[in-house]
């Protein structure tokens, strides 16, 4: 069973977790994982080090496109960093995750 990882990085625990939260309660994703990070980068020809936070979004492939859009309405980065793949996952979880989460809201 196949189902869409979404991988965000935020500037703080807080955006992480109002991010994370506003995309499970409105049922585009079964559930996030938070993690803290480092991030090292380019940003206006000059290399930047901070901390940041990940969140790790898992849904159903069709989903994609109206959880973009509640991330890009409210993140605070000029160029938020939204990374999704595909994975496979076991019989189980696969329909957990689609159970959980809801087309068309």
């Amino acid at each position: 069973m196949e189902v869409l990882l979404i991988y965000v990085t935020c500037p703080s625990r807080e955006v992480a977790e109002s991010l994370g939260k506003a995309v499970v309660e409105q049922r585009l994703a079964a559930c996030y994982n938070a993690w803290q990070i480092q991030s090292f980068y380019w940003w206006e020809n000059a290399t930047n080090q901070e901390d940041e936070w990940v969140i790790l979004l898992k849904t159903r492939p069709e989903l994609e496109s109206p959880i973009e859009s509640v991330l890009l309405a409210s993140h605070p980065y000029e160029v938020p960093c939204i990374l999704r793949w595909s994975a496979k996952v076991n019989q189980d979880y696969g329909e957990w995750i689609y159970r959980e989460t809801k087309p068309g809201n």
